[in-house]
């Protein structure tokens, strides 16, 4: 499985309208980690955890946009 960039990561999170506490809190991880994740400061430590839990809210931002 490729890894995620920073900034991609930080592209899907703005997109998908998470702040930084909102993503951290369904990760499990302080807020300051998905900043240096963003700025590929450390190494994601949990990417599987973290693709899922980007993917699942992919999934329901697409279907609300498509019900609108």
């Amino acid at each position: 499985m490729e890894s995620l960039s920073g900034q991609e990561l930080r592209r899907r999170r703005l997109r998908l309208g998470l702040s930084r506490d909102q993503l951290a809190h369904s990760v499990g991880v302080p807020p300051a980690m998905i900043l240096a994740w963003e700025e590929d400061a450390a190494e994601v430590a949990c990417p599987n955890a973290l693709r899922q839990i980007l993917q699942q809210s992919d999934d329901r931002w697409s279907r609300s946009n498509h019900t609108n």
